[in-house]
């Protein structure tokens, strides 16, 4: 931040995704008459929102980006509800609380106990269509890998694929991880 004459401070907020809106508009929570503050978002594109958008398709709305987020880490929820939109929220039924992802033309359910990222029911995932027989195995294998060692950051892709396999990665973890959070997993920290 730096100070101009007034003795506010001035804050540049560079992209307007998701992450650049959220933080320009805690910016401005946090301003007030203790805090002067000035915040100027900065985006490249033509619009704000980064890859959250909603098109009209005929009579359809279309959401290509993210349409939900996971609700178990109440950041999200507490923002929508400083920003006026808790009661336009819709939650999800339990017994519609499934994710598909299509394959061969074909819509398949993700294998049940699967969370972005890996499984934690042997069953469904060892009977899901999804994955091949080597698929399969090679995700197994994730029983008996050692841990990493080390701190370094790695990609939510990364992640995966050295534990799971490419197959677990671009049929399963990668359309689940693209529709929560619009994002490359290759690019998405697992941090």
């Amino acid at each position: 931040m730096k100070g101009v004459r007034d003795g506010s401070r001035r804050v540049a907020v560079v992209g307007g995704g998701i992450t650049g809106l959220a933080a320009a508009h805690r910016l401005g929570e946090i301003a007030g008459p203790g805090i002067p503050l000035s915040v100027d978002l900065f985006e490249a594109a033509d619009r704000p929102g980064g890859v959250i958008r909603t098109l009209a398709r005929g009579r359809f709305l279309v959401e290509p980006g993210p349409d939900s987020f996971i609700t178990d880490r109440p950041g999200a929820i507490r923002l929508a509800g400083r920003i006026g939109l808790a009661e336009r929220m819709i939650p999800v039924r339990a017994r519609f609380a499934r994710s598909f992802v299509v394959r061969a033309g074909r819509l398949h359910p993700t294998p049940a106990g699967f969370y972005l990222v890996a499984p934690s029911r042997i069953l469904p995932f060892l009977t899901t269509p999804l994955l091949g027989l080597r698929g399969k195995i090679r995700a197994g294998l994730d029983l008996i890998l050692p841990a990493r060692t080390d701190d370094a950051d790695e990609s939510i892709g990364e992640f995966v694929l050295r534990r799971l396999g490419r197959e677990t990665l671009d049929r399963i973890a990668q359309p689940m991880i693209t529709a929560v959070h619009g994002g490359d997993p290759m690019k998405l920290s697992l941090l």
